[in-house]
């Protein structure tokens, strides 16, 4: 018994010894085995489907690192755990690790990782947005148009060439005779032939191009392109990763035009490079289609010899270390010639409200070729481009402005000026900024009614419906059910008001509806320091919120709590919750509950008439142009008094 007393207790001892994790060293001093401590890389080289990443291990924690590298996911705080994460060895210090297979325009969480025996620690989490994996589009004399692609800082063609002429519309000699493709070789004449002399093939491989097409001043590329340099095609490498990866990444996945097994295959950048094999020059002869993919450089090597690179099917690696002779045909991939894009920058935002901001470029260069279309370019994502949301602000160089509407309330944006030449369109510097939440203000009437008041643009409104039952003076507004007395005060041009539909009821969702005598009263109808909005001042937050066919549906309460169906295009982001109050007509009658909302202006049009705006359920469009009798009962809203905003001089340039 006393055995298996003392057999439990040095069992309970082994346990509370673990739990603690303090040991003693040989010196007599205590110490305690934790986690690595480590810290993430910011990721760079970030393309549409891979970035890089890594971490520093600070500390092992007293026990060696036996596994590290990054994890990741499209959520906060990626562990290992997840699907996503490199293994990057042991140890402490540096390392780098690379994400490939991300999905384009993604924001992408990433933390670096170690484990020990006592388990894994990480480094703080970083963020990034992948690139959009939209194409450009690029075209040649031919009229052959190619795809491109932004990879970094370069933009490839991810075609292969297949151009008959040169860019000032020369015949590239085109030759399927073995002999005479020899003889053109020997020569140092330009040619081009189809691979396996089969035109079939130009769609898919291109055209095979000897170094002397290549080399010729007429140009094989399309203007503003050229054929990369050795160091170009270097800088590629770097970015995938180096050579002993990138061809992997570069070659298109499967076996449709490979030959099995394609080892590595992932075509992350969609650069898609095919097998198009080659022609040699000593006798003219195909050789290696689907075996390899052969690329040209600009750069000769000697009299008979020129750098290229090319790629396997049975490998990754992207071979930079060859050359060819000059007579032989290869496939020929362009870059853009950095000497003819625009140099532009991006003008950081500002005057930020929560549904617009300001921003735009500065463009110092124009490329050698007249700037057509500049502007600037945003979405919530990031990297946007001209198929995203955009600007249109003229054309030239110089500093420009851009007006960003449309915005969502605090919400996170990405902008990048752009301007486009012959050559095509170049983007600036990324920025980013966040529309705040809107923050409501309030005022009171003479009731003492209070009014949420909101900022749209420049100006201060109510973003209620007026219910005043006086003037400001004091004096009571005539209240008016009766239909037909209802009349009776517009014959006389006397002010009115009534509840919608004569129900008292409505009044704290819809306000009150008044005529126009009541809204040109000298005794004024809008609080203190408000007034009735011109017809200007409406059409101004019109112009604002995007125009005539949206203003509308962004000024409307969404839902249809109030409003009937459908309610189009409702999306109430400028937060005014316009109302579908209807209207009393001249003859005392209601009309359009729940169907449409009716907004005085103070202009009068003709003595029996003024302006009107409003919004209806079957529409995004917002009204204006319509006068109607000063009978007819409408609701009211107050724009805050701004008589230093006004301009006195200008005059309405609007059709009626």
């Amino acid at each position: 018994m006393r055995s298996f007393v003392k057999h439990i207790l040095n069992i309970l001892l082994l346990v509370s010894m673990a739990a603690c994790l303090e040991y003693e060293n040989f010196d007599g001093v205590m110490w305690q085995s934790t986690l690595p401590t480590l810290s993430t890389h910011v990721p760079s080289n970030i393309t549409a489907t891979s970035a890089v990443s890594g971490g520093t291990i600070l500390s092992d924690g007293g026990s060696p690192v036996i596994e590290r590298g990054i994890c990741w996911d499209y959520s906060r705080n990626p562990t290992i755990n997840t699907v996503y994460k490199t293994e990057e060895g042991g140890g402490t210090g540096e390392f780098t690790s690379t994400m490939t297979g991300l999905p384009p325009h993604t924001k992408v969480y990433v933390r670096a990782y170690a484990t020990n025996a006592n388990g894994t620690g990480y480094g703080n989490e970083q963020v990034f947005n992948t690139e959009a994996e939209e194409f450009g589009t690029l075209t040649d004399i031919d009229n052959n148009t190619y795809r491109t692609m932004e990879v970094g800082a370069q933009i490839w063609m991810v075609e292969n060439l297949k151009t008959t002429r040169f860019s000032n519309g020369d015949e590239i000699s085109y030759l399927a005779d073995n002999t005479d493709w020899t003889s053109y070789a020997l020569a140092g004449w330009p040619a081009s032939c189809s691979v396996n002399n089969s035109s079939s093939n130009d769609y898919e491989y291109g055209r095979l191009y000897n170094w002397y097409a290549v080399n010729d001043g007429r140009k094989l590329c399309p203007n503003g392109w050229k054929v990369p340099t050795h160091e170009d095609w270097a800088a590629l490498a770097d970015l995938l990763g180096g050579e002993s990866v990138a061809g992997g990444k570069l070659k298109e996945t499967g076996t449709a035009h490979w030959i099995a097994p394609n080892v590595g295959a992932t075509d992350d950048i969609r650069f898609s490079a095919l097998p198009a094999g080659f022609r040699n020059q000593e006798e003219g002869v195909f050789l290696n289609l689907g075996y390899r993919a052969y690329f040209w450089s600009s750069n000769g090597w000697d009299d008979e010899w020129a750098r290229m690179r090319y790629i396997d099917h049975d490998s990754t690696w992207f071979r930079g270390n060859f050359v060819g002779k000059k007579g032989g045909g290869y496939s020929v991939r362009c870059i853009k010639d950095e000497s003819t894009s625009i140099q532009i920058s991006t003008v950081a935002a500002y005057s930020i409200t929560y549904i617009s901001a300001k921003s735009g470029g500065r463009i110092t260069s124009d490329g050698g070729s007249a700037v057509t279309a500049r502007g600037v370019c945003w979405n919530s994502y990031g990297y946007p481009t001209t198929g995203d949301n955009k600007t249109e602000d003229g054309t030239g160089t110089g500093e420009y402005t851009s007006n960003l509407t449309g915005l969502q309330p605090n919400t996170t944006y990405y902008i990048r000026a752009y301007a486009t030449n012959a050559y095509g369109t170049v983007y600036g510097d990324e920025l980013s900024f966040t529309t705040p939440a809107p923050q409501y203000g309030s005022i009171s009437d003479i009731d003492g009614n209070s009014y949420k008041t909101v900022i749209i643009g420049d100006r201060t409104w109510m973003v209620e419906n007026l219910r005043t039952t006086r003037f400001v003076t004091g004096e009571a507004i005539p209240e008016i059910s009766d239909q037909a007395e209802w009349s009776t005060y517009d014959s006389q041009t006397l002010p009115a008001a009534c509840n919608v539909e004569n129900n008292a009821g409505y009044v704290s969702v819809y306000g009150k509806l008044y005529n126009w005598h009541a809204v040109d009263d000298d005794r004024k109808l809008c609080p203190e320091g408000w007034e009735i909005p011109s017809h200007d001042d409406w059409v101004s937050l019109m112009d604002y919120l995007g125009g005539e066919a949206l203003a509308g549906g962004r000024l409307k309460e969404a839902g249809t709590s109030h409003w009937a169906e459908p309610n189009t295009g409702a999306t109430n982001d400028s937060y005014f919750s316009a109302l579908p109050a209807g209207y009393r007509m001249s003859d005392g009658n209601f009309s359009s509950l729940g169907f449409g909302a009716y907004f005085w202006t103070s202009d009068e049009y003709e003595s029996p008439t003024a302006r009107l705006v409003y919004m209806d359920k079957d529409n995004a469009s917002f009204f204006h142009k319509y006068v109607v009798g000063k009978g007819y009962g409408f609701s009211v809203r107050c724009i805050k008094d701004d008589d230093e905003g006004e301009d006195l001089d200008t005059q309405d340039e609007h059709d009626w």
